[in-house]
């Protein structure tokens, strides 16, 4: 099944130029998708940071943005920042950090840390390189600027 959504997504979203982004689909639901950028992953020691997108795939427009870090020696994450949309609309700002927490096994936040920090774990099948995710959601990009400009 996971396959058949990767090879739908990369149809449809492949048909235009591609960025030079790497996104890694690390989970699915049956309402959501959950990716994390494979270009903006950046670690120092154990500590790693990148963005993360949980795009809901039955309205493309409402998707949540956030700025992740994961502790790869505890097996930790919190968000550096959020952003929240609804039909392509921004709904919600978090820009403050949350505190560390520890996901239990089995569930979406333990299966971005075992992705992020352990890359041989990674489906190859599930790499994508594309712009299409911009367009997709074409909100995005705009939604990684703002928070940038927030942080800075």
């Amino acid at each position: 099944m996971k396959k058949l959504i990767m090879t739908a997504l990369a149809g449809a979203l492949l048909s235009t130029p591609a960025l030079a982004e790497d996104w890694y689909l690390y989970a699915t639901t049956d309402k959501v998708w959950y990716f994390f950028n494979l270009d903006e992953l950046q670690c120092n020691g154990p500590i790693c940071q990148t963005w993360d997108v949980s795009i809901n795939t039955n309205k493309f427009h409402d998707f949540h943005l956030a700025r992740a870090a994961v502790d790869c020696s505890e097996g930790k994450t919190k968000s550096l920042g959020e952003f929240k949309y609804r039909e392509g609309k921004l709904i919600d700002t978090m820009t403050r950090e949350s505190p560390w927490l520890f996901p239990p096994p089995n569930t979406i936040g333990r299966e971005m840390i075992v992705t992020i920090c352990n890359p041989n774990a990674r489906n190859p099948d599930n790499y994508l390189n594309f712009a299409s995710l911009f367009n997709a959601v074409p909100n995005v990009k705009k939604a990684i600027r703002h928070m940038e400009q927030q942080n800075q």
